[in-house]
Parts: structure tokens; C-alpha cells; sequence
């Protein structure tokens, strides 16, 4: 914090000391936060990115917005971290001084960083290699600085053409929870705080980096949104439904009791299993009385019209199914008996 800020100038610099935003750039160091997204934790929902900008001292300098819309929604959800991107960068009092596009990306990523005008300062691109994190960092068409990070690497120092230091980007390490269920990480910009710097960074070159961050944001540390974590809560809940739906139809059905002994089955879904079915209830004798009770012996229900099943369907006596049987009693005996023989 204690470091004096030193900025070289040069000719045909976009921004100047007086220029709109200098006074964020103007620091020895800063601090980009991203926000959390409470609906990407929970829901698995891609929000709008945002971040805030401090200084070392940890005052709020400046923020970071993506820009909403339907559409850019829209590409939140499907295109992930491989969407367009455009937001822009505020001051502390709300005014816009610094504009990034981010155009899609499929392999390579590339981050354009214009002033409030929409003049063009500078921009990073991304170069593919197996092993390594490599950047491409320019003002205007000169490129000042490369990063060459090895795998799995947190610190992206920038290197000028003969290999000075010039400056660094570092992911912080924000807390295990947080970097394990969140994309809420921090990243730390030293400048003039960098040791063993070669020279000062122009405020085009400060610029640069600063839109760098974000784009080391997307292209490795933001993997709950490229991967669609779908949050904690869209998991499927067990051992609710059905018992409803079950006791819905059979509430529409004649003849069917449901009473509090749950003769139906509620909440299982299956007739029968509740605590009122036959052979597996305490006691069926007191609420299953009734004559048309689907539990009742349809046996000594033949021949009564309007009887039905537990399943709804009516009951037909021996005579109407075709499966009568003799009469009872010796008379129905004998004159069974006497037919038979009485047919030889």
C-alpha cells in the first residue's frame, strides 16, 4: 500500500492523467473480486458476472458489470463461459470509464478494452498450448507483454520482450468452501507493487491487465459456469406423490371408503397396504362394516347390483358371470343327481 505509483508516459497513449478512469488505474495495486451468484449456487442459473475493484487498502474504487438482456441470458445458459460478453467498468461514483467486449470464444479467448468513448486501448489474447497459460498482451497493435504460466498455475506474471517483470496477476486463495461450490474468487493486480519490476506500466498497460483479470477469470477459474453445477436444490425429493393422486381417483370412484383407518392405502399409492387393509391391519371389523367395502367377501355379495371392487368395478352375481353353482340343501342335491343319471 505504501509503494509509490510511478507512470511512464508515451507518445500516442490513449489515456491520459486527467482521462476518465485514471484515477482507478493510479494505484500500486488492486484488488478485482468477482461476486457471489446466490441463484448459480442453488438453482445451477448463470448469472451476469460482477465484480468489485479495490485498492490495497481494501476501499472500493471501482465495479464491473456484465451487461443484462434476454438474449445475453440466454447465452449465459447454453454458451457458458464460451459466450459474448460485454460490461463495463464504473468509478467509485457510478460513471461508466472503461468498456470490455469479450467476443465468443470456441479455443482461443480474446478481451478488447475501450475507453468510455468506445476508443480502443488494448487487448489480450489467448494462446493455445497443451501445458501451459499463455497471453498476449497489447496497446493498440504493439504488444508490450506475454504470460507464460505453467499448468494449474495461480500466478500470471507479465513479462516484457526481453523477459523483465513488468507486473503480475494472482488468484487468491478466497476459502476451501467457496472455491469448491462458488466462483466468487479474488485476484490480485500488483504493478509498482511488483518486485524486482523492470520499468513502470503505462496507463494503457494498467488497463490491459485489468481486463486480463477477467479474462483469466473466464478461460480457468470459472468452472461451476462453464460446467452447469445445476445448483443444490434440482434433486429429485423421494417418498412424496402418489398416495394424493391415488386417493384423488378413488374419491371419485362409488362405493369406495377412505376412512381414517386408510382402508385406500394413503400415501403409498397402492390399495390395500395402508394400515386398514385386510390381513395386515390391527382390526377390520370396526370401520369396514360396511357392505360395499372393497375389503368385504364378494362372495356374499352376489347378486347385489351397484356393488363394486376396490378397483371400481361392479360386482356380478354366479348367475350373470355364467359360473352358477347347484343350489345348497339336499333337494338341489338330488335333483342334480337325478338329471345326470336320468340322461343315460
Amino acid at each position: 500500500a505504501n509503494v509509490p505509483v510511478h507512470i511512464p508516459s508515451q507518445p500516442g497513449e490513449v489515456l491520459q492523467p486527467h482521462s476518465p478512469g485514471a484515477a482507478v488505474l493510479t494505484k500500486s495495486a488492486l484488488v478485482v473480486g468477482r461476486e457471489l451468484e446466490m441463484m448459480n449456487v442453488f438453482l445451477g442459473y448463470e448469472q451476469a458476472n460482477k465484480y468489485k475493484i479495490m485498492d490495497p487498502e481494501g476501499n472500493h474504487v471501482g465495479y464491473i458489470a456484465e451487461e443484462e438482456g434476454f438474449g445475453k441470458s440466454l447465452s449465459r445458459q447454453f454458451l457458458k463461459t464460451h459466450r459474448r460478453m460485454n460490461a463495463t467498468i464504473l468509478d467509485a461514483q457510478g460513471q461508466v470509464v472503461f468498456k470490455i467486449v469479450r467476443p465468443i470464444s470456441l479455443i482461443n479467448s480474446r478481451i478488447f478494452i475501450y475507453t468510455a468513448d468506445d476508443e480502443l486501448i488494448g487487448e489480450v489474447q489467448q494462446r493455445w498450448n497443451l501445458v501451459r497459460r499463455k497471453y498476449d498482451l497489447f496497446t493498440g497493435t504493439n504488444q508490450f507483454a506475454t504470460i507464460d504460466t505453467p499448468f494449474l498455475g495461480w500466478d500470471f506474471t507479465l513479462q516484457d520482450q526481453n523477459g523483465g517483470t513488468l507486473g503480475n496477476v494472482s488468484r487468491n486463495f478466497v476459502g476451501f468452501a467457496r472455491e469448491i461450490f462458488t466462483d466468487s474468487g479474488q485476484y490480485v493486480l500488483r504493478m509498482d507493487a511488483m518486485e524486482d519490476s523492470s520499468r513502470g506500466m503505462t496507463l494503457d498497460e494498467r488497463a490491459v491487465t485489468l481486463a486480463c483479470a477477467i479474462s483469466i477469470d473466464f478461460d480457468y477459474f470459472s468452472r461451476h459456469s462453464s460446467h452447469g453445477s445445476g445448483g443444490f436444490l434440482p434433486f429429485p425429493i423421494f417418498g412424496m406423490g402418489g398416495g394424493e393422486h391415488r386417493e384423488a381417483e378413488q374419491e371419485h370412484q362409488p362405493g369406495v371408503d377412505i376412512g381414517p383407518a386408510g382402508a385406500a392405502g394413503i400415501g403409498s399409492g397402492a390399495a390395500g397396504i395402508g394400515s386398514g387393509a385386510a390381513g395386515m391391519g390391527s382390526d377390520v371389523s370396526g370401520s369396514q362394516q360396511q357392505d360395499n367395502s372393497p375389503f368385504s367377501d364378494p362372495y356374499s355379495q352376489q347378486g347385489s347390483e351397484g356393488t363394486t371392487n376396490e378397483y371400481g368395478d361392479v360386482w356380478l352375481s354366479d348367475k350373470e358371470a355364467g359360473v352358477d353353482s347347484p343350489e345348497d340343501g339336499a333337494s338341489g342335491i338330488l335333483d342334480s343327481l337325478s338329471d345326470f343319471f336320468g340322461s343315460d
